[in-house]
């Protein structure tokens, strides 16, 4: 479930191969994806600058060792996780979400390339 404390945000489902955008949700409402749903959490079209979205998992899982993943990542100066790191995040926790694009299978082979070429050296 997510729910929005600053301003609107819209929600992209992307179930199966099709497309579904939602009105949103504004401030203090909230909506739940459904399980397996592809999805992004976007700005609504007339809110710039930063804003939060509270997100609860149930069941929680792996997810409090996926977020303090995440924290501890070293990313470039776009705020993006750096190759290797992005691969053991993949190869560690790929089971338990991922990002919709590419997909999947391209990005596990991305990470088993990755972390084979540095384990090399």
């Amino acid at each position: 479930m997510s729910t929005m404390e600053n301003a609107r945000l819209g929600v992209r489902l992307e179930i199966r191969k099709t497309a579904e955008e939602t009105d949103g949700v504004e401030q203090g409402e909230a909506m739940t994806v459904p399980i397996g749903a592809a999805h992004r959490q976007v700005p609504g079209p007339e809110h710039e600058g930063p804003g939060r979205v509270r997100v609860q998992l149930r069941p929680a899982g792996e997810s409090e060792a996926f977020v303090r993943r995440l924290v501890e990542m070293d990313v470039n100066r776009l705020g993006f996780p750096r190759p290797v790191g992005a691969a053991k995040l993949v190869r560690d926790f790929g089971h338990m979400g991922h990002a919709a694009q590419p997909p999947m299978r391209v990005q596990r082979a991305l990470s088993r390339a990755i972390l084979a070429a540095t384990s090399r050296r």
